[in-house]
């Protein structure tokens, strides 16, 4: 699979996806009690664009549900110990059509709205994220795959593991338990593979230059997420200092 930057993305959800077959329902949207009803819409293209018929539609509503089932949906594809690349990789052309569903649906006002817009923000770098991690994670699937290459994927699912903890909004999801506990874990494993993969020799360029790369971005979203917990457990801020 290719690796789609974020820029990528928001061409083919605006876009649509070349080919798409024309889908009867918007399964996120009708799915699950707190989904918020669309009697009254009718689907209008085979891009999962709508109109309404009759009363105006809560259009923001409509959208924000949507990201929010679909975050959820990535989400269920990380456990605390592992990211299941090979589900995922399955399901990314449903979830990139399902993207490009609530693009198509969002009208302008709605990006006026700072709160949603953080939220399809987040949603875009998250799924950007899982599809770059995927390549690199089926690596060590191959017969050639390196002891590099293995603590590389380690880290690249650490990375993706520490993205799931998040909310939809960006911020440390208050309701897991154990937070606290967790985030010791990943600091914990983190200097583990940082550990091994820098007592290697002859490390080649392309793959030090991928470590450092990962390793840069836990290191920035584990001091933003202790920094959160810093302020409502006192116990992180020894963390913090770390």
């Amino acid at each position: 699979m290719l690796h789609l930057s974020i820029t990528a993305t928001l061409f083919l959800l605006v876009a649509g996806a070349p080919g798409q077959e024309r889908y009867r329902h918007f399964s996120l949207l009708t799915k699950e009690p707190q989904a918020v009803s669309l009697s009254g819409v009718i689907e209008k293209t085979n891009n999962f664009t709508w109109e309404s018929r009759g009363a105006p539609t809560n259009w923001t509503q409509i959208v924000e549900t949507g990201l929010i089932l679909e975050y959820e949906r990535m989400q269920s594809f990380i456990s605390e110990s592992y990211f299941d690349v090979s589900r995922f990789d399955f399901a990314v052309p449903e979830i990139s059509r399902a993207f490009s569903g609530l693009m198509g649906i969002a009208r302008v006002h709605i990006f006026r709205n700072d709160q949603l817009y953080r939220q399809f923000g987040n949603c875009i770098k998250f799924f950007d994220e899982m599809v770059a991690a995927t390549q690199i994670l089926m690596a060590p699937e191959e017969p050639l795959a390196t002891t590099f290459d293995t603590l590389i994927a380690n880290l690249v699912d650490l990375y993706i593991r520490l993205l799931s903890i998040h909310d939809v909004q960006g911020t440390l999801d208050k309701r897991i338990s154990d937070l606290y506990e967790s985030i010791q874990d990943f600091y914990d494993e983190f200097s583990t593979w940082s550990r091994e993969f820098w007592a290697l020799s002859d490390i080649p360029a392309e793959k030090r230059l991928l470590f450092q790369e990962y390793s840069s971005k836990i290191e920035r979203k584990m001091k933003d997420a202790i920094g959160q917990l810093s302020r409502c457990m006192p116990q992180c801020a020894q963390m913090d200092s770390v």
